[in-house]
C-alpha cells in the first residue's frame, strides 16, 4: 500500500512516521532494518548491522477526525435562536466526540435522534448571549474540531405604550412606556406629528405634537424573536368652550364651562353684553367667588373642566342673548389670547 514502508525516519526519542492510508484505523508491524547514530557534530556515524537487530514493533496508525455541526440540516459556522435550547446534530466523523464552550454555561444533552444534542443556557436573563461552541474528536493521538457560534435571544415581553393621554394648551408631553424586557425598544410616528427626543427611552419627550390625534408606536425587537408593538394616542386640545348655557335650575347646562382653562398658570375673561358694556370679568384670583351649586352639574366637573362664569352680573341673573368675551391665558410664561361667544337661555 502506498506511503506504507519501508520508511526512513531520523530524529532523537520518539520519531513522528506520516502515512497515506485511507482507513480509519489500522495495526501494522515493521521490523527494523538498521539504526543508524550521529555524532552531535555530525562528525562520527556507525550503523548497527542488520544482523544484530531482531524483532517486530507493533504500529497503530488513524486518520485525523473530520468532525462537523449541523443545525437543520446545513453545516453553519453560526446561528441564532430565540430560545434557551438549540438542537445540533454534530458527525464526530471516526473519532470519540466531546464538546466544550466559551464562554462557559452551555450544558449539553443528548438528543433523541442520532448524532443529536441539545445544547442550553439557563433561562436566565443574564445568561442569554453569543457563545462559541466547540466539537473535538479525538482519535488515538489524532483530533479534529468544528465550531458554531450559538447567539441565545430571550423572548421579550408584550410591548405597552401607555394609556391614551388628552392634553390642553401645551404641544409637548413625556410618553412612557414599560421598558423592554430585552432587545431594544423604539418610538416612531404613526400619524399626527411630533419630535421625539429619544426614539429608543421608554421615558421620552415629545415636542411639536399637531392639533387632535397624535399616534406613537412602542416597537420592542430582539434578535430572531417576535416582535410586538402597542400604539398609544395622545390627543392634543386647545381650550375647549360651549357655545352656551341655561342658568334656570333644570340641571342641564347651568353653567359655561370650559375644558383646559384649568391647567392654565394665569387667566382673564371678559363677558360683554350687545352694547359692549362689560358685564363680569373673571380671573385665577376670583374665579371661586362664582356661585356654583355642585348638585347641578350631572356627573360632576372632570379634571380638566372649570366653570368661567354663572351667569350673574352684580349678584343677579343676566337676561338671555348673545354675549361675547375676550381674554387671554398663561401657560409655560407663554400669553395666549381667548375670544368668542356664547348664548344664555333663561
Amino acid at each position: 500500500a502506498t506511503g506504507i514502508g519501508p520508511l526512513e525516519v531520523t530524529g532523537d526519542g520518539t520519531l513522528p512516521i506520516t502515512l497515506d492510508i485511507d482507513v480509519d484505523s489500522l495495526q501494522l508491524y515493521y521490523e527494523l532494518e538498521s539504526i543508524t547514530y550521529h555524532s552531535a557534530g555530525g562528525r562520527y556515524s556507525c550503523t548497527a548491522p542488520a544482523g544484530n537487530m531482531s524483532g517486530v514493533v507493533p504500529i497503530h496508525v488513524f486518520r485525523k477526525p473530520e468532525p462537523q455541526i449541523f443545525v437543520d440540516g446545513v453545516a453553519e459556522d453560526s446561528f441564532k435562536v430565540c430560545n434557551t435550547t438549540v438542537t445540533l446534530v454534530a458527525d464526530a466523523d471516526n473519532g470519540t466526540a466531546t464538546w466544550s464552550n466559551d464562554p462557559s454555561g452551555v450544558f449539553f444533552t443528548p438528543g433523541s435522534g442520532q448524532d443529536e444534542y441539545l445544547a442550553s443556557i439557563p433561562n436566565d436573563h443574564d445568561a442569554f448571549g453569543k457563545y462559541t461552541l466547540t466539537f473535538t474528536s479525538e482519535a488515538g493521538d489524532c483530533a479534529g474540531e468544528d465550531m458554531i457560534d450559538i447567539h441565545y435571544f430571550e423572548q421579550p415581553a408584550d410591548a405597552y405604550a401607555g394609556e391614551p393621554t388628552e392634553i390642553f394648551l401645551i404641544s409637548s408631553i413625556q410618553l412612557n412606556a414599560d421598558p423592554a424586557t430585552a432587545g431594544v425598544g423604539t418610538w416612531e410616528v404613526v400619524s399626527g406629528g411630533g419630535i421625539i427626543a429619544d426614539e429608543h427611552s421608554p421615558n421620552t419627550d415629545v415636542d411639536g405634537l399637531a392639533m387632535g390625534e397624535n399616534k406613537f408606536n412602542w416597537i420592542v425587537t430582539n434578535g430572531v424573536c417576535s416582535t410586538s408593538n402597542d400604539v398609544i394616542i395622545v390627543f392634543r386640545n386647545e381650550v375647549e368652550r360651549y357655545d352656551g348655557f341655561s342658568p334656570n335650575g333644570d340641571m342641564h347646562n347651568e353653567y359655561f364651562i370650559m375644558r383646559g382653562l384649568a391647567y392654565a398658570d394665569e387667566f382673564e375673561i371678559s363677558f360683554f353684553n350687545a352694547l359692549g358694556n362689560t358685564v363680569r370679568t373673571i380671573d385665577q384670583d376670583n374665579v371661586e367667588e362664582l356661585i356654583i351649586d355642585p348638585a347641578l352639574i350631572a356627573n360632576g366637573l372632570r379634571d380638566d373642566e372649570m366653570v368661567v362664569w354663572d351667569g350673574y352680573s352684580d349678584r343677579n341673573l343676566v337676561p338671555s342673548g348673545t354675549y361675547y368675551y375676550a381674554g387671554y391665558f398663561i401657560i409655560y410664561e407663554k400669553r395666549r389670547e381667548l375670544q368668542g361667544s356664547v348664548v344664555v337661555v333663561r
